[in-house]
């Protein structure tokens, strides 16, 4: 009986294991800050645990190494602290169609992420800068530096009646957040870090109706053309970048997927080319 082998091709490839980059602080951290621990004694306890987060991806063979986003109260955190212009003690009401069915008089409820634009954006301080030096130093090996999607700006910080005197629109907020974020990219991406990771561009809310009807009324938006203006807000370069979707906004992708997309979503997340690699990742509900 004659014995057939199969044909086996072999194709080198390279592949890298990576985390989203954030881990769930410690209750020792977020007790200091709730009871407004002085930041020099604050910082030598993010130090501390820094460097068992580093410790920690060390063991577990991973490659690339980040600070876990420690010294972060959210992981909006790193912009909204080193940019003026937001008033940290507001933020904007969602209003969802079964919020005013339940009950007219219930209130709107309000996004986890403060932070309202009430002035122009001024830079104080590069967005990373306090956290890079330590990781840098620190890092058994490549780090990669996390920041947030200038495209998340425009839904969570931008309210009609007082951002509007100093942003005609949610497009020019946008614009003007992709200012400094693309300054900083340069910088970064110059000084030598290997990763720059963006965080939660939100193009897969332009898949959610009841996202998009909310960009619609509230944020009073053309739907298409806030995603062109999206994309257009994304970094295009030779430098190693990764896109991280949220676990929410991946679910939305994959029920999408199974039929055609009304705005050509899918041909715009094709056209990004520039990036190296495109990661969708889970990123803990906490961290909310």
């Amino acid at each position: 009986m004659a014995t057939l082998t199969p044909a086996v091709s072999t194709v080198s490839a390279t592949c890298r294991a990576d985390h989203v980059g954030s881990f769930l602080r410690a209750p020792e951290i977020l007790q200091a800050r709730q009871n407004h621990m002085a930041p020099e004694q604050l910082r030598a306890l993010e130090d501390r645990h820094i460097k068992r987060v580093l410790g920690m991806q060390k063991d577990l063979g991973l490659g690339v190494f980040t600070d876990g986003e420690l010294r972060r109260s959210n992981f909006m955190s790193d912009f909204t602290d080193a940019v003026d212009g937001f008033d940290l003690g507001d933020a904007v009401a969602r209003h969802w169609d079964e919020d005013k069915k339940a009950s007219a008089l219930k209130p709107a409820a309000v996004s986890s992420i403060t932070g309202i634009v009430n002035a122009p954006l001024k830079q104080r301080r590069p967005l990373t800068g306090h956290e890079l030096p330590y990781l840098r130093e620190h890092a058994p090996g490549p780090i990669k530096m996390t920041l947030p999607s200038a495209t998340q700006f425009p839904a969570i910080s931008f309210k009609y009646g007082v951002t509007d005197a100093v942003y005609r629109d949610p497009y020019a907020l946008l614009e003007a957040v992709t200012a400094i974020m693309t300054d900083d990219l340069k910088k970064l991406a110059g000084g030598g870090v290997s990763y720059l990771q963006i965080d939660a561009p939100r193009y897969s809310y332009f898949l959610d109706a009841k996202w998009c009807d909310w960009m619609k009324t509230e944020l009073r938006v053309d739907t298409d053309a806030m995603l062109t203006a999206s994309l257009r807000a994304t970094p295009a370069s030779p430098w190693r970048f990764i896109c991280a979707v949220e676990t929410t906004e991946a679910t939305g992708m994959r029920r999408e997927a199974t039929r055609p997309s009304p705005n050509g979503f899918f041909m715009s997340w094709l056209s990004i080319g520039s990036f190296s690699s495109t990661t969708t990742s889970a990123r803990g509900a906490s961290r909310r």
